[in-house]
């Protein structure tokens, strides 16, 4: 804007023409001084107008206008020359926050210059369910090496890449789980939800990634289906534990609450000779309870039964010297009691059943992984697989007639062998998980339970009985003893290949041992063997096969027992995501409340003097409980991590530190508050009531002689902060603090 002269007179002289200037200076000195009267007496037009943005300027208007803008925007309130102009200036702030706290606050200090309490009686008051709980969310990544990449990362927004999500960085931490670093970002703010493989980053001031987000856990899968104890209660804590996660918690969801027979499953030797694909879980569906102290069938034969017109058949799972557990071939053809007999021996035999039980196929398992494997090449098809295919058959691999197609695919009397069969490389190995469990229900009896590799069990590689020289007389053979033999195995690729034969001592009688097959080549007489740990070599001088033995891919000892587990926890609610669980492993619970109901139990025993055995019993199940699997399921860690959370405010909590009152509908309401202040009320009741008093509510007042801090007037907003929690994240944990090079400092925890 272009500045206004504020004294034309001086330009008066310059309008006259210069002859007046010359001649006639009594005429442009009167036309002078009557322009500066003009612009100096201020009620003359020059001067009004010459000043005219002045007056519009609150803090340059003359005296005489402030009564304007008071009756514009301060009409009723007090004031005097020493405050208006400033008043008028932030009277909007004061008008923006009037029925506030700020408001009142602002109003004191500005007309009175008072420093004033406002206290709102409704926070002592009792509310039910009105307490404010949070719960913390954080992210865990993929391991780092440099943690100095984080060093800027607090207070800004991060985004996600897969989720599009969103939320502010509260704190940063790393967790070091088996010697790698695992950053932990706690956010706020959150708009969305963060998910496994979103890469963070930020975008201000430029585009920067800090990693990949791993995951932490949300929930727990098929719970109920694994190991289980009973007296188990709905909102019961247990504890979450695996191989690599520590720290979480959850909550009892639900339970079992009728008495049901349930299979629990126990692997108790995986034993060699089992592929993941290749391996079956059979169960017995069906016990047959007779006198079987000799033990006299073998398992996976086949035995059949006559009932009426009709012939029921079944597979030998198991026996024991009281039963037989059978797997039939259809559920509906079940055994009953009389005579039942083997249908592939040479001499079949018959047993008559004492009872038999009914029924139940509802349990299943399957083979979850296995380890210590080994890599072999064979050729998979059985020649049992085409027996009905006549030989003059356009395609030998047509089902039916052949049970399986052939590895080479369509083949004929004219294909070449190495064509029609191709050989397959597997893994093979032990058992180490079971997988896909269902416990079933309604047992009323332990099932017997085999593990079954489709194809390799059809070797029928059982143990070897091998007798070697009496020459070696520094080397003592025991059960347990590890040997192994060095052969020249053919591929089908025409090379010859070196193979380790390994096998495990699990019998000895003199210079003879039983040795169980711990590789897929089997020992050779020709070759000698040696003891692992040692060199010296053993000459065989016999070997052969036990029939007392189960063959290899056949041998895995795996049990069902049946337990009736009422309270058995079937799912949970995680409450704390912990650190350091991988997606998919099989994490363990165990029942701290249970075991704390137990502990009750035991003081309260000790307390009235029970019986000695009352006692011991109750100190069984409390010690029992606290290492015990109360429960098991499958981690699923592909999302954000919670904490448990804390109380923010207590306002529906009973016996607090602080109290709580009850409402009275006077002083003690939702629509009531109280001004601390050394003035006295009816100074600023009336003009209160008109511009700050918030409407509906009831005043009240007391006196209070507060010091002044600053007598200066200060305009400013309140800002809600918020308080972050920090959670330990295990009790076991150690934490350190890394310094990096530019001097950042890094809380690092060690699980």
């Amino acid at each position: 804007m272009t500045e206004i002269a504020k004294k034309p007179s001086i330009f008066i002289e310059n309008q006259f023409p210069a002859i007046y200037r010359e001649e006639a200076r009594e005429l442009i000195t009167i036309v002078e001084a009557y322009y500066e009267f003009l612009e100096t007496q201020t009620n003359q037009s020059i001067y009004n107008v010459r000043n005219m943005f002045e007056c519009r300027d609150i803090d340059t208007t003359l005296l005489n206008m402030l009564i304007f803008y008071r009756n514009k925007y301060l009409k009723g309130l007090p004031f005097d020359q020493t405050n208006i102009r400033f008043i008028v200036k932030n009277v909007m702030e004061l008008y923006r926050r009037k029925g506030s706290k700020e408001g009142i606050e602002l109003f004191f200090k500005m007309f009175y210059d008072e420093e004033v309490e406002i206290y709102y009686p409704s926070y002592e008051m009792l509310k039910p369910s009105t307490s404010s709980w949070k719960v913390g969310k954080y992210l865990q990544l993929y391991p780092v090496d440099d943690v100095t990449i984080f060093s800027d990362i607090v207070n800004k927004k991060i985004y996600g890449s897969v989720s599009n999500t969103y939320a502010f960085v509260d704190k940063v931490y790393f967790v070091k789980v088996n010697k790698s670093l695992l950053p932990v970002i706690f956010i706020s703010n959150a708009k969305g939800t963060f998910a496994g493989g979103d890469v963070i980053f930020t975008i201000e001031p430029i585009r920067k990634e800090y990693g990949r987000v791993y995951g932490s856990l949300e929930r727990l899968g098929s719970v109920g289906t694994f190991e289980a104890t009973q007296d188990n209660q709905v909102g019961d804590i247990v504890t979450i534990t695996s191989e690599t996660g520590r720290g979480a918690t959850a909550r009892v969801s639900s339970v079992a609450e009728n008495l049901s027979g349930e299979i629990q499953f126990t692997l108790q030797n995986g034993e060699y000779g089992y592929t993941v694909d290749g391996t079956t879980i059979l169960l017995s569906n069906q016990s047959i309870f007779l006198d079987n102290t000799n033990l006299d069938f073998i398992v996976y034969e086949r035995v059949a039964q006559d009932v009426g017109a009709n012939t029921h058949f079944a597979t030998v799972v198991g026996q024991d010297k009281q039963s037989v557990g059978l797997l039939l071939d259809d559920d509906q053809e079940a055994f009953v009691e009389g005579e039942f007999y083997t249908i592939q021996r040479e001499e079949n035999i018959t047993k008559d059943s004492l009872f038999v039980l009914s029924v139940n196929s509802t349990a299943s398992a399957s083979v979850g992984s296995i380890r210590d494997t080994e890599e072999i090449e064979i050729i998979v098809d059985l020649i049992e697989d085409f027996a009905d295919v006549p030989l003059n058959s356009v395609n030998f691999s047509t089902v039916p007639p052949a049970q399986a197609a052939m590895t080479g695919g369509s083949a004929n009397i004219t294909t070449p062998l190495n064509s029609a069969f191709v050989p397959q490389n597997l893994s093979v190995g032990y058992i180490d998980t079971l997988s896909g469990i269902d416990p079933g229900q309604n047992y009323e009896n332990n099932v017997f339970v085999l593990a079954r590799e489709n194809f390799l069990s059809k070797f029928n590689y059982k143990d070897q009985i091998i007798s070697y020289s009496t020459n070696v007389s520094n080397i003592n053979l025991l059960v347990g003893d590890i040997i192994l033999q060095n052969k020249e195995v053919l591929t089908f690729a025409g090379q010859t290949i070196q193979r380790m034969v390994k096998g495990k001592v699990v019998a000895r009688q003199g210079n003879t041992i039983q040795a169980k097959q711990l590789s897929f080549e089997p020992f050779i007489k020709e070759n000698t063997f040696y003891k692992q740990g040692t060199t010296t070599e053993i000459e065989i001088v016999s070997l052969s096969r036990t029939n007392a033995s189960l063959p290899l891919g056949l041998n895995a000892e795996i049990t069902g027992s049946s337990v009736f587990l009422p309270g058995k926890i079937l799912s949970v609610d995680v409450i704390d995501s912990g650190i350091g669980y991988e997606h998919n492993d099989i994490a363990d619970m165990n029942n701290t409340t249970k075991s704390a109901r137990y502990k009750e139990l035991l003081d309260n025993a000790i307390k009235n003097g029970d019986d000695q055995n009352n006692i011991d019993a109750y100190q069984s199940n409390y010690d029992t409980s606290l290492i015990e699997i109360s429960a098991q399921g499958i981690i699923k860690a592909r999302s954000e991590g919670k904490t448990e959370g804390s109380w923010q405010t207590y306002t529906s909590h009973l016996n607090t530190e602080d109290g709580k009152v009850l409402q009275d509908s006077f002083y003690y309401q939702d629509y009531s508050y109280e001004i601390s202040s050394s003035l006295n009320e009816e100074i600023y009741l009336e003009s209160l009531k008109d511009i700050a008093h918030p409407v509906g509510t009831k005043m009240f007042s007391t006196f209070s002689n507060l010091s002044r801090i600053n007598n200066s007037i200060e305009i400013y907003s309140t800002l809600s902060e918020i308080t972050i929690t920090e959670y330990i994240l295990s009790n076991e944990s150690e934490t350190s603090v890394i310094t990096s090079e530019d001097g950042s400092q890094y809380i690092v925890s060690t699980i």
